[in-house]
């Protein structure tokens, strides 16, 4: 999916079939000539020739400004979603009949499809009789509440619709939730950027699994070795780039083969990651705006840390390549 957003920025660029690939490669967070060069076959001066070619047809100076420029017009090619993706017909749940209003208009001026219902009961009625790839519903209500709900749809379809949970308070645990079959639990009150981006990475997966490997570029605090603390100025999957000032880079901290110990917060409402990770290149220069500093790979994580990360990546990227209201919030916890 992404790639063919790529080659349509491309095409308007007048980029060739080569110069197409080389961009491709850097959206695809292969960012350095060594690696170009590698998966290419090319030297790295042909890379470099091909580079400064795209960076003029394009009316940038480097790479930063190339990826933001293209990813910026792949967000104008998304600005109307509904009619360049089928998307999913969602059943909204909840007993307050005023929210579930808010959800419908919300979610329909964004493209989906969606119904509602007040009444927990009749959702097995409707979902037999209508197609839903989505159920949003609350967990404390009358009659039936959620559990049970979920406990019913599993039994006579143990995968589909994805099952999605909203709820301010709840007296079962996420682990029983998650294990009965809930896909997602989002928090009450409801933060509209995080109810669409769970809700878009059901359509948008390819995307998704192709944009959760490109770095995210936010400034974050990182203590390495719980004695120092320089800021990282990208998260990726796998590692990280930590800006060093050149006056340190010198330090034996840093040399390519190094083990450091990271410990850095990418969510102020989570405990920090801490990871172990290998020194595994150097940048000396400061090039466009690239800053010095190191490039680091993950070694030794938690499964926690690990989900943690890419959280953050998937979320980050996902806002950045979708239209989105910035920070809408509703409804209020039970």
């Amino acid at each position: 999916m992404l790639d063919k957003y790529v080659d349509m920025f491309a095409e308007s660029n007048t980029l060739t079939a080569r110069e197409t690939e080389i961009l491709k490669l850097l959206t695809n967070n292969i960012t350095h000539l060594k690696e170009m060069a590698v998966h290419l076959g090319l030297s790295q001066s042909t890379i470099n020739n091909h580079l400064n070619n795209i960076y003029m047809k394009c009316r940038v100076k480097g790479k930063a400004q190339l990826l933001a420029k293209c990813f910026g017009f792949i967000s104008k090619q998304m600005e109307e979603p509904t009619k360049k993706f089928v998307a999913p017909r969602v059943l909204v749940v909840d007993d307050e009949i005023e929210l579930c209003e808010i959800l419908k208009s919300y979610l329909e001026d964004i493209g989906f499809n969606v119904s509602i219902t007040p009444d927990s009961t009749t959702v097995m009625e409707i979902i037999e009789k209508e197609s839903v790839d989505i159920i949003l519903s609350d967990i404390n209500m009358p009659k039936m509440d959620g559990f049970e709900l979920l406990k019913n749809v599993r039994a006579k379809y143990p995968e589909y619709p994805v099952f999605m949970f909203m709820t301010g308070y709840s007296k079962y645990k996420n682990d029983e939730l998650y294990d009965s079959g809930a896909a997602i639990i989002i928090d009450k009150p409801i933060d509209f950027n995080m109810l669409y981006y769970q809700m878009m990475q059901f359509y948008l997966e390819d995307m998704t699994e192709k944009g959760r490997l490109l770095r995210v570029h936010k400034a974050i605090e990182c203590k390495i070795n719980e004695t120092k603390t320089f800021p990282i100025s990208n998260v990726s999957m796998g590692g990280v780039f930590v800006d060093v000032p050149l006056e340190k880079l010198s330090d034996d901290l840093f040399k390519p083969g190094s083990k450091l110990r990271l410990s850095f917060i990418i969510d102020p409402k989570e405990s920090p990651v801490n990871v172990e990770a290998k020194v595994i290149w150097k940048r000396e220069k400061e090039i466009n705006d690239f800053t010095t500093g190191v490039g680091v790979k993950f070694q030794n994580i938690t499964e926690e840390d690990h989900k943690k990360i890419e959280k953050f990546v998937r979320i980050h990227k996902i806002l950045d390549l979708v239209p989105m209201e910035s920070n809408r919030v509703l409804g209020e916890s039970k």
